[in-house]
């Protein structure tokens, strides 16, 4: 039958260092700003039972499974619905603008903060065809913009998409088709993407950062992804996805008026999710169903909530009309409502005990007084903005686990009400303590994660100290969109720690026309 499962965090951490060779893509001045969540190949990830934590990045991602399907017999295959969390949960998105008063055409980029991180309960796999627009918006060239005849026709006039797989962990992975070549113009906004939309012709594509998956793509809801073990993800037009084994064992999933079932397909077991918005207080409340080995129906309470960031302010770029061809920069202010989790709620165990629970806490929950100097436009007056401000930028920073431990999480922008430089900073935060609170006692894990715009290529350090005073350094190649055109974006070349070092020296499996333009791994 299904089954629950147990965890604590009061066990020592292990880290793990996940290196593996890739080809990597690439890079763009003008692209938008996708932090890197969940779990990827090449990278390196402090573990415990349920969190990880992106050595290179700075990511929390904590990954909490609920309920289990056992595996099929004769295999391995089988299904945890699982509670991912990734507190990189800022991208940054771009807009090209320009003012009818330039007359040289020469547009210039606003940056915008999108929500894309935080919570996922249950996600299943995704394979999408995302538009160039989604992450930098283009105006429609003109005739002076100084570009060929040829390229304006190729920008103004054509539509161009990058496929992208998104694993329920929220991690992303870039895939490009076969037999077909991207981009061939100038515009770097444009690198990478391509001019294939398969919209009922088969097309394969390959993925592009060492994973070693193939997919075959028809429609949005006709698609089937290969992994390296012979696992198959396939989706069919009737909204139905299946993991397939190499024994052709299959686990079904589909959602119908009783929520999303996750069902072993040959024996019709299941777990199931459904969502009650009206639940909780009218902040919505999903439930985790399964069946005990007794065959009675239990579940779990995830039980949703609102947290609010207000008085941050950021840069913005803005057309000055008092100059002639002048782009200026004034201040904007960032507030959002975002959804989180509040608590996991278990079902009754011990008869003479609460339910056990996680609870959680955000460090945008309380404010403080801020005050800072800003410009509201480009008339070059300031002012005195004073205000209370969200402590945080949303990121979980306080979780209490069923056992009792505490786990607080600290991040390099708390009480730090305002961003100097671009908006891309939303997105680098990054975690500088967390501490374990238990049996009276605590711990401290200290990390050192630079992860700002402009690093050099190489030599960018990161460290993490341990309760015992042991220190681990690692040097990575850069992540920014800047400097990184050497194929080997965030891969660690040296790692130390006491009495032992270790260089790695990493070669580019590269084709024929192969762009090795790294990309931006924040």
């Amino acid at each position: 039958m299904t089954s629950l499962c147990r965890f604590s965090l009061r066990r020592p951490l292990l880290l793990v260092l996940v290196c593996l060779l890739f080809c990597s893509s690439h890079a763009l001045s003008q692209e938008a700003v996708r932090p890197e969540r969940g779990a990827m190949p090449n990278r390196s990830y402090q573990i415990s039972d349920i969190e990880n934590i992106n050595l290179e990045n700075g990511n929390v991602n904590l990954s909490i499974p609920l309920a289990s399907l056992p595996p099929i017999a004769g295999g391995k295959l089988s299904w945890t619905i699982t509670a991912n969390y990734n507190s990189k949960q800022w991208n940054v998105i771009r807009e090209q603008a320009d003012s009818d008063l330039d007359s040289q055409w020469k547009p210039y980029v606003i940056d915008y903060p999108a929500i894309d991180g935080g919570w996922t309960i249950g996600n299943q796999y995704s394979l999408e065809l995302r538009n160039s627009n989604d992450d930098l918006n283009r105006l429609q060239y003109l005739g002076n913009s100084g570009l060929s005849a040829e390229e304006i026709n190729l920008i103004n006039n054509f539509s161009y998409w990058k496929m992208v797989l998104r694993m329920p962990d929220g991690s992303e992975h870039e895939f490009r088709p076969i037999d077909y070549t991207p981009y061939p113009g100038s515009v770097s906004f444009l690198r990478g993407y391509y001019s294939v939309f398969p919209n009922g012709t088969p097309t394969r594509y390959y993925s592009v950062d060492g994973t070693y998956m193939f997919a075959r793509y028809t429609t949005a809801t006709n698609w089937t992804v290969y992994m390296p073990d012979g696992t198959q993800i396939i989706q069919t037009p009737d909204g139905v996805q299946r993991i397939q084994d190499t024994n052709v064992n299959k686990i079904k999933i589909f959602s119908d008026t009783n929520g999303t079932h996750y069902q072993d397909e040959q024996t019709g077991r299941e777990i199931r999710k459904t969502y009650d918005p009206s639940a909780n207080g009218g902040l919505g409340q999903t439930r985790i169903w399964y069946n005990t080995v007794s065959g009675i129906e239990q579940h779990i309470d995830i039980n949703w909530g609102t947290t609010t960031i207000e008085g941050k302010t950021y840069r913005i770029n803005d057309w000055d009309p008092s100059g002639i061809g002048h782009v200026c920069q004034h201040e904007t202010v960032l507030e959002s409502q975002i959804t989180i989790v509040r608590e996991i709620v278990f079902p009754q165990t011990e008869p003479t005990q609460p339910q056990r629970r996680f609870t959680y806490e955000y460090n945008s929950d309380t404010t403080e007084s801020a005050s800072s100097l800003v410009s509201w436009d480009c008339s070059g007056n300031s002012e005195t903005y004073t205000r209370q401000a969200s402590h945080g930028w949303g990121e979980l920073s306080h979780m209490v686990t069923p056992t009792g431990s505490i786990v607080d999480y600290t991040f390099a922008k708390d009480s730090f009400h305002f961003l100097f430089g671009s908006l891309d900073g939303l997105a680098q935060d990054t975690i500088t303590l967390k501490r374990v609170t238990h049996d009276g006692t605590f711990d401290d894990w200290t990390y050192s994660i630079p992860n700002i715009e402009g690093l050099p290529s190489v030599g960018v350090m990161a460290s993490v100290t341990s309760p015992d005073g042991q220190n681990l350094t690692e040097s990575h190649y850069c992540t920014s969109n800047t400097g990184c055109a050497n194929g080997r974006s965030g891969l660690v070349y040296r790692t130390q720690k006491p009495f032992l070092m270790t260089e790695r020296h990493w070669t580019n499996l590269t084709f024929s026309g192969s762009n090795t333009r790294s990309r931006a791994g924040w």
